[in-house]
């Protein structure tokens, strides 16, 4: 108001003038006129008069500045200072103008004496006179001390304070800042809190509240009118369905209007609430906002704080609710943003683009993404904005740009699909921090990084911009430093070459200084790059230490916040390699000392400094570090939880990597407060002295696993407690310190009756790798101890410790002990027997669920040595169970063939050649071609046929459960469906198990074929049989091993370089002997194997088998029936041999003229001739046949046998019968004589089966014998029954062609005779036989035809070629059989 006298109107309707008031400074009259007497008397003039008033203004507000006035002379000198004031008007301009003097009155108000607030107080109020002065007074801070002191209990301090801070208020109301002030002090409710207290209040002090609320009043209703206005607009637009009306009356102008600048805070922020509800609701309300020209009043609201100075929940409000409304115009932020970014690409003079730029800022602060949205594309905002972005631009834009770029790079939500947006955020605060060509260099590197798609590193100019950031950290402000250090640590992480530049640079000084005095940030920023310098390599680390960083990162490590003690920590445990005395003692002293109070990260520093020390420097009294690890030890005993829970952590640190020292520390001293700890409440605390028990108690070369002598009984029962509790991760700690434990027998055995077991299983199942590896090595223990009987009870608690143990080996890295480790358990429990105390074997669980036997497999084909043969031992036992899960699980994995091949050759334990010959064998049988393939990848096929044959040569035994070449051969032969019958299995030897699989290999290729025989293999398999023949059956255990080396000796010799072999021919004596074997089997074989010698027809291998007595041996192979040797049969097709290798020999031997004369005729055709005859242990036996003998007498007899069966036997009988009477019926002598019309009979009765096999039979014979002679036919026609229904039948079924062919020629027999062609059955032959006739078999139509034209000589029949058009039918087949 710039008035000179108020006239306050008080309570009581009094007008009271300021200048009557009279603190206790008030001017005095004397005293004034004896100031005008002397200077009139001196005659200065009044230039020296204001110099002087200068000088004495000056001196007293130094008086008040200076610490050493006493509260006496601090009063003394405020009342001069009001008097002057009072004085003279320049005076008073002199005061407000002095720098030190508003700070000076504010400290006087919160902390003088009460006379000299009093004094200051009524300084202030005249200095208020003045406009100038009292915009001074109430931006110099003096309102919060003048509410104070009119709070005060001296009434005169009130007064003072009430008339101050009513001149004070006097020309706010057109001050929009000084209005925010009194808002933001609360200055109105003081007031009126004063007017409201109990005690009445002093009249002065009254008039002058009431005063400055008049004032206040009056500012308020207004804003109270334009409130009440929005409250009642909102309501109207809000919930009112009238809505429309209310917008076209006007309603979006005056909310809009409301924006403007000079409006209240609280009004501005409450009309762009009632916007953004508006746009909210009504899509109507959105386009007159924006009819309206609303859009750029919103956009100014969002900056309208950060340009107007507005602070507080208002100016926050404003912001949040205009830029909501934004949102909800352009339906939702993602469009806000896209909106603002195009609109900040208008031309400059067109818009305000700083103003867009900087809504644009906020909107991307405060941008959250909701679930269901698509995610927002930030990379389009970032173009715009670095298209914006120039070095030389308008410094508003350009500091609005880079907010929003801050905005955009700071927000969690709009980062994530930026690349690199961490370090854009860095460039960009140091961009902020930089002036001049500096600030130009970091925006043009700030746009390489967000346009060229480089990395930070090139964007910056490599060297060039590191050596810009280690200048940042010298003599920049602390801000600035923070923001270099930061993009030091993002380069240093990212590119390695960094590491080099700034130790160039000279960069590690300065980071060792920032350290000592950089700021809380920084010096956390330091730390973080120095242990990275550190990590590139020895020498950057040796210059990060010669530069003094260690003391530097202890000292961080004393005064540090907990932030910087990490960082410090992990420096320091980087940049440390030895074991310095000094730095040990250093980390003891901070160690021990009182700050800093936690001492987690000391702890953690010195387990490290432990760790690099030497085996005599731990172990050894008296030397530092022996003092440190003891020290450590001691901390165990700290009343601080967490203290103590630390220091065992790092001593079970040291102590797992130091195994070298725990024998010798392995005392009381050391284990008693681990063993104490074990009964803590703090489940943290037992955890960790488990760790710390369970890596001193590890078995060492040095430490048998005998009584450990520090472990008192009753000591493993808090580990035992412990592995049962709740909690896994305490439940594991323990289970790894019981795992070393349990080495010794009585622990043992007082954990087993502990029920650990029960702990055991539970971290199996549910506990992390770790813990699984730990309890499967306690199992492990125990089982070592005790069997499996006494540890696993039952079946399921056996089932299911076996199948966790291999379950874990999914996650178990192959390249360390682990794997062995969980093998070692499976191993021994796969070895156990059924017995009394194991009636459960624990490996048949694998093979109950065949998913496990998959990690086993892994092992084999991932493991190192140790693991694969382990894998081999366990998974070659269930061979038997599973040989086709495991041929599957074998071939699936292109590793697991060579592997399996590798070891056989490489190894020297037979177990694991045999296990793994016969995992081959499960492979190869399943999936021959990929097995062989694989194994010629893998480049063993020829290293495993040579170690093939050695085992052979070396014939060692084993007592192995694997699935025995006898078990593939009833698994060839029983096979249904998918289903596999496998038996029992056996005790087999080495050499039986590598015949096996060597005859798996030479019958897939003939050059395999050659490779065993320049192995030696003949050799060795000649040695063999020999041994097998001189032998009896019962003198020799490997039944196997006989027919099996014939088998493949069978193999070997379909190949002709092997039968031309000088060897081959040494195979024939011990194969005639085998010829003479019990066993079936062997005698089967062995005539394979001659059967392959004799089909190169080399004559004197084939003489040797004719004068070997082999002959004698063969024919007992004669007339067994396939059906009853399918196994042998299935077998001999797997190995491409033949089915009947005993009628191929024979047949070869007697294509010698030599043989066929000779002897070996004369000896062998009565047995032949005899074989004729039925027999009931091989009634397949007359089926080998030759013209010879059947000239011999004894072949007539036998035809009256096989007739005798015909009418007497069993089924099967009369259709071997069949059969034979088939052959014999070739020749003419028994065809012709008297007893074969016996036959016809029988053979008839035969047609009527269901059967085709004896029907078959039965045609074939009669057809033989009839067709050339009347008598026999016309007794066909004439037997009971007619057969020519049973051949009618047979024609019109779907039996094959030629079955149809030999009925067509039996009607052709029958139709011979008239009274069979008069038979009405005959007209239903006819359409079959027409059938016959056009189908496309020689044999076939010719049968049909031959039967046609017998029917067709009698004249009743002469009807048929019209009815089927038989004639043309007849000349066609008569010429197609011709041609």
């Amino acid at each position: 108001m710039g008035l000179r006298r108020v006239r306050i109107l008080s309570k009581g309707g009094f007008f009271l003038q300021m200048s009557k008031l009279s603190p206790a400074g008030s001017r005095d009259p004397k005293a004034s006129s004896l100031s005008r007497k002397d200077k009139e008397s001196n005659g200065t003039t009044e230039m020296d008069e204001k110099e002087s008033m200068l000088s004495r203004v000056a001196q007293l507000i130094e008086q008040l500045h200076s610490n050493v006035s006493s509260p006496q002379e601090r009063e003394l000198t405020t009342a001069r200072l009001l008097g002057i004031a009072k004085a003279r008007k320049e005076a008073r301009a002199l005061i407000g103008s002095h720098g030190q003097a508003m700070p000076l009155f504010v400290s006087i108000l919160r902390n003088g004496t009460p006379m000299a607030k009093i004094n200051v107080a009524a300084t202030l109020s005249v200095l208020c006179k003045d406009e100038d002065l009292r915009i001074k007074v109430l931006l110099g801070g003096c309102i919060p001390p003048l509410l104070s002191l009119l709070k005060s209990d001296a009434t005169e301090a009130r007064k003072v304070a009430a008339e101050a801070l009513c001149v004070v208020s006097s020309g706010v109301l057109s001050d929009h800042v000084g209005m925010k002030i009194f808002v933001t002090e609360g200055v109105v409710p003081t007031l009126w809190e004063q007017l409201s207290r109990k005690n009445k209040q002093d009249k002065v002090v009254e008039g002058f509240v009431t005063g400055a609320l008049r004032i206040f009043v009056e500012i308020k209703m207004g804003i109270g009118e334009q409130l009440l206005m929005l409250v009642e607009w909102i309501s109207l637009l809000v919930f009112s369905p009238l809505h429309t009306k209310v917008i076209g009356a006007g309603a979006i102008k005056t909310l809009l209007g409301l924006l403007g600048q000079h409006k209240d805070a609280s009004v501005r922020a409450n009309a762009a609430e009632a916007l953004e509800a508006l746009s909210l609701k009504s899509t109507e309300a959105k386009q007159a906002i924006v009819d309206a020209q609303g859009m750029p009043v919103l956009i100014g609201a969002i900056v309208a704080p950060s340009k107007e100075g507005m602070q507080g929940e208002w100016g926050q409000a404003l912001q949040q609710h205009s830029t909501q409304a934004l949102a909800n115009i352009c339906s939702g932020m993602s469009a806000l943003l896209l909106y603002l970014g195009e609109l900040s690409r208008s031309p400059r003079l067109a818009a305000p683009v700083a103003d867009i730029i900087g809504a644009l800022a906020y909107a991307l602060m405060v941008f959250k993404q909701s679930g269901d949205e698509e995610p927002f594309e930030s990379t389009k905002i970032e173009s715009i904005l670095i298209i914006l972005l120039k070095p030389r631009d308008n410094k508003l834009v350009q500091e609005r740009l880079l907010e929003a770029m801050a905005s955009l790079y700071g927000n969690p939500n709009l980062s994530v699909s930026i690349s690199q947006s961490e370090a854009k955020k860095v460039l960009i605060g140091l961009i902020t921090m930089a002036t001049g060509d500096a600030q130009e260099y970091l925006i043009l590197a700030l746009i390489r990084l967000c346009t060229d798609r480089v990395s930070v590193w090139e964007a910056l100019g490599k060297r060039e911009g590191i050596q810009m950031l280690i200048s940042s950290l010298g003599l920049s402000s602390e801000q600035h430093q923070e923001y270099a250090v930061e993009m030091l640590a993002i380069l240093t992480e990212e590119v390695d070459d960094s590491k080099w530049a700034i130790t160039a640079a000279g960069g590690i000084p300065p980071l060792v200084q920032l350290i000592e005095v950089g700021s809380h940030r920084a010096r956390e920023g330091a730390a973080c790059v120095l242990w990275k310098l550190g990590c590139h390599s020895e020498d950057i680390r040796a210059c990060v230490e010669s530069s003094g960083a260690i003391p530097a990162l202890i000292w961080l490590l004393k005064i540090g916040v907990p932030n910087e003690q990490e960082a410090s920590a992990t420096a320091l445990i980087k940049l440390t390699r030895t074991a310095d005395s000094a730095t040990i003692n250093q980390l003891l002293a901070l160690l021990f000392a009182d700050s800093p109070s936690s001492k987690v990260h000391i702890i953690k520093v010195l387990g490290h400094v432990l760790s690099t020390a030497s085996h005599s420097e731990l172990v050894h009294k008296g030397a530092t570090a022996n003092t440190g690890l003891r020290s450590l030890v001691q901390v165990l005993n700290s009343s601080d939880e967490k203290t103590q829970e630390y220091a065992a952590s790092v001593l079970a640190d040291l102590f797992s990597n130091r195994q070298d020292i725990c024998d010798s520390l392995a005392t009381d001293e050391v284990i008693n407060p681990c063993m104490k700890l074990l009964t803590s409440k703090t489940q943290g605390i037992v955890t960790q002295s488990a760790r710390a028990l369970s890596a001193l108690s590890r078995p060492t070369k040095t430490k048998t696993p005998s009584k450990m002598s520090y472990i008192a009984e009753g000591d493993v029962q808090p580990l035992i407690k412990l592995a049962k509790t709740s909690s896994m991760d305490s439940a594991e700690s323990a289970m790894s310190a019981l795992a070393n434990l349990l080495s010794d027998r009585q622990v043992a055995a007082e954990a087993l009756a502990e029920d650990v077991v029960s702990a055991i299983t539970r971290v199996l199942g549910e506990g992390s790798l770790e813990g699984k590896k730990s309890a499967a090595c306690a199992l492990y223990q125990l089982l070592k101890h005790f069997p499996v009987g006494d540890v696993l009870i039952g079946r399921a608690q056996c089932r299911f410790a076996v199948l966790a143990v291999v379950d874990s080996l999914n996650a178990i890295d192959m390249d360390y002990n682990d794997a062995a480790d969980a093998l070692d358990v499976v191993s021994l429990l796969a070895r156990t027997k059924q017995g009394r105390n194991s009636p459960y074997l624990p490996w048949s669980a694998l093979s109950e669920v065949p998913s496990s036997l998959e990690p086993l497999v892994r092992c084999l084909c991932e493991g190192p040595i140790s693991v694969q043969d382990k894998a081999i031992e366990i998974l070659s036992r269930l061979s038997r169970d599973q040989p086709v899960v495991l041929g599957n699980l074998l071939i699936s994995n292109s590793r697991a063939i060579g592997a399996l091949a590798s070891r056989i050759t490489k190894v020297s334990s037979l177990e694991v050649r045999v296990g793994g010959i016969a995992l081959l064998i499960c492979a190869t049988k399943e999936h021959k071609i990929q097995s062989m393939g694989a194994l010629e990848a893998s480049g063993y096929m020829k290293p495993l046929i040579y170690a093939l044959v050695d085992m052979i040569k070396q014939s060692s035994s084993l007592e192995f459960e694997i699935t025995t070449p006898r078990g593939f051969t009833d698994r060839s032969a029983f096979r249904d469906g998918d289903d596999i019958h496998v038996p029992d299995p056996a005790t087999v030897l080495g050499g039986t198990v590598a015949l096996w699989l060597l005859a798996i290999v030479s019958s897939s290729h003939s050059k395999h074929k050659i490779t065993v025989m320049e192995a030696g293999g003949l050799e060795a398999l000649s040695d063999k049989l020999a041994e097998y023949a001189k032998k009896e059956a019962a003198e020799f255990g490997d039944t196997e091993g006989v027919w099996i080396s014939t088998v493949l000796a069978a193999v070997l010799f379909q190949d002709a370089n092997v039968v031309s072999a000088p060897m081959a021919i040494h195979f024939v004596p011990s194969l005639a002997i085998l010829l003479k074997s019990d066993e079936m089997i062997d005698r089967f074989f062995a005539a394979q194997a001659m059967a392959s010698l004799v089909c190169y027809g080399n004559k004197g291998i084939n003489l040797a088998i004719a004068n070997s007595g082999a002959v004698a041996g063969l024919t007992t192979l004669i007339g067994h029936l396939e059906s009853n040797m399918l196994n042998l049969i299935a077998l001999s097709e797997e190995f491409s041999l033949i089915r009947n290798p005993e009628q191929v020999v024979l047949e070869s031997l007697f294509l010698i003229d030599d043989v066929r004369v000779g002897s070996v005729a004369r000896k062998t055709i009565p047995v032949l001739v005899d074989l004729l005859r039925p027999m009931p242990d091989r009634p397949g036996a007359p089926l080998l046949l030759n013209p010879d003998l059947l000239q011999y007498e004894a072949a007539a007899s036998c035809m009256d046998q096989l007739i005798a069966v015909l009418h007497l036997g069993s089924r099967s009988a009369r259709l071997s019968a069949a059969r034979a009477l088939n052959e014999l019926f070739d020749a003419d002598n028994i065809r012709d004589s008297e007893s074969s019309i016996q036959a016809i009979q029988p053979l008839a009765d035969m047609l009527d089966t269901t059967s085709e096999c004896e029907q078959q039979a039965a045609l074939s014979a009669l057809v033989k014998l009839t067709s050339d002679c009347n008598s026999r036919a016309a007794m066909l026609a004439e037997v009971e029954g007619n057969p020519l229904h049973s051949i009618c039948e047979i024609l019109s079924s779907a039996s094959t062609w030629e079955m149809k062919s030999d009925a067509a020629e039996l009607c052709c027999v029958l139709f011979d005779n008239p009274r069979v062609r008069e038979l009405p059955i005959v007209s239903e032959c006819i359409e079959p036989l027409i059938l016959l006739m056009q189908s496309d078999k020689e044999t076939a139509v010719e049968s049909g035809v031959c039967a046609f034209e017998r029917l067709l000589d009698d004249e009743k029949q002469v009807e048929i070629p019209s009815d089927h058009d038989v004639v043309g039918m007849l000349v066609w087949s008569g010429f197609w059989i011709k041609s």
